[in-house]
């Protein structure tokens, strides 16, 4: 097996105290959906609707979360976007031209989600 899984800390109750209030606030909308659901004139397609943005949102988070917990292991900060602020590459020196890319749409994505989810 490949030894990134082993050196990668997957599960760890004693930060639980920090996703708390994380998971609290994503999950705040609940106290919206009335205000949402009211410019809906098809009633019956809420569900549809509140599903392909549970699934979406929960897709693009996921992809985020592993692409950056796989490629800066147990050094991920807190925020995706910070990752890779100090981002030499593999040359050591400047940061590389992509990195500045790769940073500016993992916090367009993740700021553009997280709007979403409060609309």
């Amino acid at each position: 097996m490949c030894s990134f899984f082993h050196s990668v800390k997957w599960f760890d109750l004693s930060n639980f105290y920090l996703l708390l209030p994380i998971a609290l606030f994503a999950n705040i909308f609940h106290h919206s959906v009335p205000a949402l659901s009211q410019p809906v004139p098809d009633k019956k397609s809420l569900s549809n609707i509140f599903l392909v943005t549970f699934l979406l949102c929960f897709v693009a988070y996921t992809l985020i979360g592993v692409s950056v917990a796989t490629f800066f292991k147990n050094g991920t900060l807190s925020a995706s976007n910070l990752n890779w602020t100090g981002y030499k590459g593999e040359t050591g020196n400047d940061t590389p031209w992509w990195a500045h890319i790769i940073r500016f749409l993992d916090k367009l994505l993740v700021e553009t989600l997280f709007v979403l989810t409060f609309i």
